[in-house]
């Protein structure tokens, strides 16, 4: 196997074990989202992006 066609296999490994490697990763990032959302209201959102604009 040549050494292009040889990447392009470790690639598509990868590329298919990401999600799956990484649902632990998100599942947590989600969790922490929705607690960060749960003390957070329309109000704050609106004060924050009048500061910016």
């Amino acid at each position: 196997m040549g050494e292009v066609r040889e990447r392009e296999v470790v690639s598509q490994r990868v590329g298919k074990g990401i999600r799956p490697a990484l649902g632990d990763v998100y599942g947590r990032a989600e969790l922490a989202l929705r607690a960060e959302l749960g003390h957070t209201s329309i109000a704050d959102v609106l004060r924050e992006t009048l500061l910016v604009s």
